[in-house]
């Protein structure tokens, strides 16, 4: 009967031992998971800031290759950022395609020495303020989202 008593409990021990590590465990999962949700929430912020100054310096003139980052992170921000944040970055990016899209036609004009229609400028000048409308609270709100808070 002792050793039954004596087996028992270095099973308890075990089963102690073996929860407390799965504790820790989560804890570490938990831990790396942060981290990695931030790491992809700091490259949404990083492209965004690096569209921004694109817009600045290039104006309407900016190009796909500066767009591209941008769409995809506004695709990947549902997954790491709150729903209503996603919604305001793939605004956004899709008013700053329609900009591109719109710079394009204007340009397509200007090749075969046509002059851009008025309307076609009013919808640049449109777009490039609703961008512009948009991105002012825009990225303080992704930095907010960024910021690395000890849990």
């Amino acid at each position: 009967m002792n050793a039954g008593i004596g087996i028992s409990t270095i099973a308890l021990l075990i089963s102690l031992l073996s929860a407390l590590y799965s504790r820790r465990s989560v804890l570490e999962a938990k831990s790396a998971n942060h981290i990695s949700t931030h790491g992809h929430k700091a490259e949404i912020l990083e492209n965004f800031k690096r569209f921004q100054a694109a817009l600045c310096i290039d104006g309407e003139a900016f190009d796909k290759a500066n767009l591209l980052p941008m769409l995809i992170s506004a695709d990947k921000a549902r997954l790491y950022l709150k729903p209503a944040l996603a919604n305001k970055l793939g605004l956004y990016a899709g008013t700053a395609y329609e900009l591109l899209i719109a710079r394009d036609a204007a340009n397509r004009f200007n090749s075969v020495n046509i002059e851009v229609p008025k309307q076609k400028w009013n919808e640049i000048f449109g777009l490039v303020d609703r961008c512009r409308e948009l991105e002012s609270n825009l990225l303080a709100e992704l930095e907010s989202e960024t910021q690395i808070v000890e849990r």
